[in-house]
């Protein structure tokens, strides 16, 4: 036993350097992975809650195909940077004439954790966008149809870290949908 503690100490003092070495390799491995893990943390942890008002002209607005849930605020919950959240809701004509639909989207705003709110970044619809998937059909009088809204949010560089120095927390908008006389 005692020859196999002299040669592991033996080996150690002629291998100082790269007993060194080798630690120095692991501290730095250890130091720069906390570092990049920290930095990666300020943007995959980024989330916000947001409300979109509705404001119907002509239609009305519903979570049920029933009419039995009417709607004027869409809760998209949390957002994260590069996703999609869908929210289906059900429009019912109130129309006497058929019509089609159109969607506006007005006052963004951003809100900080004071809850001040916050000028909005500057190319916002290439960074935060609402669509939906209604392809001008037209819609008859008391005719309901199923539509499903999209906001998407990019993972754009640019404005990650205009939501971090503004301390962003949360947003809302405006959304108009209207109806307007088939051509």
């Amino acid at each position: 036993m005692r020859e196999a503690i002299n040669f592991l100490s033996n080996t150690i003092r002629r291998s100082w350097k790269t007993a060194l070495l080798i630690a120095i390799v692991a501290v730095t491995t250890i130091a720069v992975s906390a570092l990049v893990s920290l930095w990666l943390s300020r943007y995959h942890n980024l989330r916000f809650p947001s409300i979109g008002t509705i404001y119907t002209i002509g239609v009305e607005a519903y979570w049920d195909h029933d009419l039995t849930n009417r709607t004027t605020q869409i809760q998209w919950g949390t957002l994260y940077p590069d996703t999609k959240t869908n929210i289906t809701i059900y429009l019912h004509s109130i129309s006497n004439i058929p019509t089609i639909l159109i969607l506006e989207i007005e006052n963004w705003t951003y809100a900080n954790l004071a809850g001040a709110n916050i000028t909005e970044p500057p190319n916002r619809q290439s960074y935060m966008d609402l669509t939906w998937n209604y392809n001008n059909q037209t819609l008859n009088p008391d005719e309901t149809i199923e539509t499903t809204l999209t906001v998407t949010v990019t993972d754009n560089p640019t404005f990650l870290e205009y939501l971090i120095q503004n301390n962003i927390t949360t947003f809302n908008f405006d959304i108009t949908i209207r109806t307007e006389e088939t051509p």
